[in-house]
C-alpha cells in the first residue's frame, strides 16, 4: 500500500496513531486532553475524573498499573499488537532516528 498524505494530513495521522497507541498502554487521560483542547466546553480535568477513571478501572481491572494516571509501557506485552504496530508507524512518520522494534511486524518507510 502506498499513501501520499500533505504535511497538515501527516500530522492528523501522526496525531491519531500516537493517540491510539496511547489507548492501548492505557493513558487514557489523553482522550481527555485532547477533547479538552478541540472543544471549548470540554473540561479536561473534569473528564478525567468523573468519567476516565473510571474507565480505566473497567477496562484494567487487574492491573496495579492502571491505577490513577498509571499505564503500561509501550514494550509490555499486554499491550495489544496493533498499539504497538501503531506507536512504530509513529515513530517512522516523526522521523525518529533510531525507532523502537517492538513488533514482527517490517517498520513502515517514509518517501518523501
Amino acid at each position: 500500500m502506498k499513501l501520499n498524505l500533505t504535511d497538515k494530513q501527516a500530522k492528523v495521522v501522526e496525531a491519531a496513531l500516537d493517540l491510539y497507541s496511547r489507548i492501548g498502554m492505557g493513558q487514557l487521560e489523553d482522550v481527555a486532553h485532547v477533547l479538552g483542547r478541540h472543544f471549548e466546553h470540554v473540561n479536561s480535568w473534569d473528564l478525567i475524573q468523573q468519567h476516565i477513571y473510571r474507565l480505566k478501572r473497567a477496562a484494567f481491572p487487574n492491573s496495579a498499573a492502571h491505577i490513577g494516571t498509571g499505564s503500561w509501557g509501550i514494550s509490555n506485552k499486554q499491550v495489544p499488537e496493533s498499539f504497538r504496530v501503531a506507536y512504530e508507524i509513529q515513530q517512522v512518520m516523526r522521523g525518529d532516528e533510531c525507532p523502537l522494534k517492538i513488533t514482527q511486524e517490517p517498520l513502515a518507510t517514509v518517501e518523501k
